[in-house]
This record gives structure tokens, sequence and C-alpha cells, in this order.
């Protein structure tokens, strides 16, 4: 019968193993699925640009008939802006 930390360095093998063979298939799948997956990224990126004017503008005339104040009108374009830059330093991380 094997020691518990003989079944350890078993398993550990056999996953290196495992992850080596799979990582020769999974290239060109990933990289394929990444290809059939690009219209449908570019429509959110699309979608996203539309909501975040959209916003944008609103905020605007809204500010410029004076039904919001300057400040208010300042803080919620700033929180686009904000929301905007985090997801592009988010996305350079990973």
């Amino acid at each position: 019968m094997k020691s518990k930390k003989e079944e350890t360095e078993d398993n550990g093998e056999e996953l290196i193993k495992l992850i080596k063979d799979l990582g020769v298939s999974l290239g060109p799948l990933l990289l394929k699925n990444k290809e059939l997956d690009a219209p449908i990224i570019k429509r959110q990126q699309w979608m996203n640009f539309i909501i975040m004017i959209t916003i944008c503008a609103g905020v605007i005339i809204l500010a410029y008939d004076k039904v919001i104040d300057g400040s208010a009108a300042t803080g919620l374009i700033g929180a686009v802006i904000g929301y905007i830059f985090g997801h592009i330093y988010s996305k350079s991380e990973r």
C-alpha cells in the first residue's frame, strides 16, 4: 500500500502529463473558438458604446436644460468614464 505522500506525487506527475497532452490539442481549439466569438464580442462592444453615448448625451441634455445640477452632471459623466477605464484596466491585467 502506498503512503499518502507517494499518492500525491503520482497524481502530480499524471496531472502534468494530462496538461501537456491537453495543451497541445487545445491550442487550435482555443484559436478557433476565439475566431468564432469575434463577431459576438464586436457586437457587445458596439452595444456598450451606444449605451455609453446615450447616457452621456442624456446627462448633457439634462444639464443644459437645468434639470440637474452641473455637479451632478459632472459626477455622472465621471462615473461613466471611471466605468470605462476600470474595465480597460481590468482586461489589461488578465
